[in-house]
């Protein structure tokens, strides 16, 4: 079966989706795979690898989750799944880092793949598993949108709340500070350009005041040839 990633709504095979990410401010980006992909959608059926993504945006700004009356948005005059189907209304505790959040949403995805193949779906592959990456990907929806739907919503339900980003602390701004740090190290060891690191200070006071953070790895994706080999790639060569 022929699967697709795609920008804002979903292919004719496959939907890949970030799950929510909760951090600081909100929601983070459904994905960060691609900063430059989301020009435009596929045809249906396409087997471009383009991700769901929003432009600009940082972890740190907030999405809008759709309504659950929301109709949901179409390729070519189909039906697609929502928008935030994967929006579980059950919200854990903030979780101790982020790396902590990190494991718990791969193991919160998993059993959800688990639980739709209970229920006669097909597997739903998670990606970049125990990474800052992890995402999972929907299939075998296309033309059942209700039933998926109505099934995910059941398996939200079995498997409790869903994992939650740390709260804004000292701790949490320099767990991700310092991987920020190694990330530019790592990046401008390789010939690349970032602006410099701001200080330690600095980076937590953003934080815990709820501005926009220094995120080295989006300025990197300014730049045109990893802009072209994607966030995935980038993640590669620098994990964060």
């Amino acid at each position: 079966m022929e699967t697709s990633e795609v920008c804002g709504a979903a292919s004719r095979r496959g939907m890949r989706l970030r799950p929510p990410k909760f951090f600081f401010l909100g929601v983070l980006l459904l994905s960060l795979s691609s900063l430059s992909a989301c020009a435009g959608l596929p045809d249906a059926g396409s087997s471009n690898t383009q991700k769901h993504t929003n432009a600009g945006l940082s972890p740190y700004q907030e999405t809008v989750a759709q309504s659950d009356n929301a109709p949901s948005k179409s390729v070519n005059g189909e039906e697609d799944l929502p928008l935030d189907i994967l929006d579980n209304p059950l919200k854990a505790e903030p979780s101790a880092s982020h790396a902590q959040f990190d494991h718990d949403l791969t193991e919160y995805w998993l059993k959800y793949s688990g639980c739709m193949e209970d229920r006669g779906w097909p597997e739903q592959e998670v990606e970049d598993p125990h990474t800052s990456l992890v995402a999972i990907r929907l299939d075998g929806w296309f033309g059942r949108v209700e039933a998926f739907t109505a099934d995910t919503r059941a398996c939200f339900e079995q498997l409790g709340p869903a994992p939650q980003g740390p709260e804004p602390s000292v701790n949490s701004a320099d767990e991700l500070y310092d991987s920020y740090v190694a990330f530019h190290q790592c990046f401008t060891a390789k010939g690349y350009s970032l602006s410099d690191p701001p200080s330690r200070t600095v980076f937590r006071d953003d934080v815990l005041a709820e501005r926009i953070p220094w995120i080295p790895y989006a300025e990197a994706m300014e730049i045109p040839d990893i802009r072209i080999n994607g966030m995935r790639a980038l993640y590669d060569m620098c994990p964060w």
